[in-house]
């Protein structure tokens, strides 16, 4: 009898654990910004080519160039690298410097990337200094709903003169992707409105915001698909459809996106 009753709630407790974990919430998954399906293997028709670390992270970017003196000698220099914190990416760099002081991390920075609980919090851009800030804020998810942008108005970049110039609000659809993109000026009447249309193949563009990311790089980063279509509505008039992304003969691999064209993926 003690034997069994040792079972009995041996296997209660165990039922019990189960369906705490059943009902328990996935913990919220970071917008991992070099996640793609596929390894890029190179771009612009193999002007950069693109190295990886063992683990399947991004290393690397170089570019291919022929030699100014005797055009049939190909050069190699180094074009970007990509620094990691805690599994995701932290820096993208140069090791050509882009500030006086030298002695400073940010003198070889391009983008900073800052995480909080549900994924990117910050990403500061460097020209000579701290350039532009955009700031996200999250609805409970790993969703950003929102964004504010912050321009340095010093033009010798020598201090941070940060001053908020935009906002920027998000709708999704069903599947992840933002649908709707609000833009507000602060210091100008000039907002407008972005529509997004998506493809249903697993999102492959968000990596090359990786390399310049920009005030409309939230789209192509937080959405689960690939953008095949934007368009801009200013004042409630529809201006020019922009589709710049194709794909190869399997509708699912882009080849061109943005002013990056040549693209060739290692799908191993």
């Amino acid at each position: 009898m003690k034997f069994f009753l040792s079972c009995l709630a041996t296997t209660l407790i165990l039922l019990i654990a189960i369906a705490c974990k059943k009902h328990k919430d996935p913990n919220p998954q970071f917008a991992d910004i070099t996640a793609t399906p596929c390894k890029l293997a190179s771009y612009r028709d193999n002007y950069y080519t693109v190295e990886y670390t063992d683990n399947g992270q991004i290393s690397k970017i170089f570019e291919n160039y022929r030699d100014y003196v005797d055009p049939s000698i190909m050069r190699t220099k180094l074009h970007l690298r990509f620094q990691y914190e805690n599994g995701f990416l932290k820096r993208t760099l140069t090791d050509r410097p882009h500030a006086v002081d030298t002695s400073s991390a940010e003198a070889y920075t391009l983008r900073k990337f800052e995480y909080g609980p549900h994924g990117i919090e910050r990403v500061d851009t460097y020209d000579y200094g701290l350039q532009y800030r955009y700031d996200f804020k999250y609805d409970g998810s790993n969703r950003p709903t929102s964004m504010t942008m912050y321009v340095n108005f010093d033009n010798t970049h020598t201090r941070e003169d940060l001053k908020q110039t935009a906002t920027y609000q998000y709708d999704y659809d069903e599947n992840g992707n933002i649908v709707k993109e609000y833009c507000q000026q602060l210091h100008t009447p000039n907002n407008y409105i972005v529509n997004y249309r998506y493809d249903n193949a697993p999102n492959s563009i968000k990596l090359f915001e990786s390399f310049y990311f920009l005030s409309s790089s939230a789209a192509p980063v937080f959405s689960k698909n690939n953008i095949i279509e934007s368009q801009i509505v200013d004042n409630d008039t529809e201006r020019e459809k922009y589709n710049d992304t194709q794909f190869d003969s399997q509708n699912k691999l882009i080849i061109k996106y943005r002013a990056f064209d040549g693209i060739v993926w290692d799908c191993k």
